[in-house]
C-alpha cells in the first residue's frame, strides 16, 4: 500500500513538474542524435502568424557534415524588411531575444529552431501573416556554399 501511495505521488510531482516547465520556462536546445543524412534536409518548416512588426520561423534541420547557417531569404515576394538569426540568451533573471551571425550546426544532430530557443527572425513584415496563407518559399544558405531551398506553412503552434 505505501509503495502504492508513493508511486502515485511520484506520478503526480512529475506531472505537475513536467507541466510548470513546459509553461513557465525557458525551453533550452535539445540536441536528438539522428542518423547522418546524404545531403542536408530541413524539414517542419513554418512561420507563426504575426502578431505586430515581426513574425517569427521555425524549422527542424539535419546535415551531412557539420556547417554553419548564415542565413534565410525569402524566395520570390519578400514577406519583411529583412531577416535575422535569433537565439535566446540570458540577461540576468529575463531571457532576451539576440541577433546571431550563424548558428553551428552538428552533423548527426538534429539541430531544432524552435519556439522559445533559436529561430528566424522576419523583421519589419509588410503584410499581415495568418494562417491560411500560401506557403512562403524560403532558403536556408550554409557557410560551405549550400543553399536548400523548403517550404514554410503558417501556422501556430509551439
Amino acid at each position: 500500500m505505501i509503495r502504492l501511495n508513493l508511486y502515485v505521488l511520484l506520478v503526480v510531482l512529475g506531472s505537475f513538474f513536467n507541466l510548470f516547465c513546459d509553461c513557465c520556462s525557458y525551453k533550452n536546445k535539445t540536441e536528438i542524435v539522428s542518423v547522418v543524412p546524404k545531403s542536408t534536409i530541413i524539414e517542419d518548416v513554418w512561420i507563426r502568424p504575426s502578431l505586430g512588426p515581426n513574425a517569427a520561423g521555425f524549422a527542424t534541420i539535419n546535415v551531412d557534415k557539420s556547417k554553419k547557417l548564415i542565413g534565410v531569404e525569402v524566395v520570390g515576394n519578400p514577406i519583411s524588411k529583412s531577416i535575422e538569426l535569433h537565439t535566446h540568451i540570458k540577461d540576468g533573471d529575463i531571457m532576451r531575444m539576440r541577433a546571431v551571425e550563424n548558428f553551428n550546426i552538428k552533423s548527426g544532430v538534429l539541430f531544432s529552431l524552435a519556439p522559445g530557443g533559436d529561430h528566424i527572425m522576419f523583421i519589419d513584415i509588410l503584410k499581415d501573416i495568418q494562417i491560411g496563407d500560401a506557403p512562403v518559399s524560403l532558403r536556408f544558405k550554409f557557410d560551405d556554399g549550400q543553399v536548400v531551398d523548403a517550404n514554410a506553412v503558417i501556422r501556430s503552434g509551439q
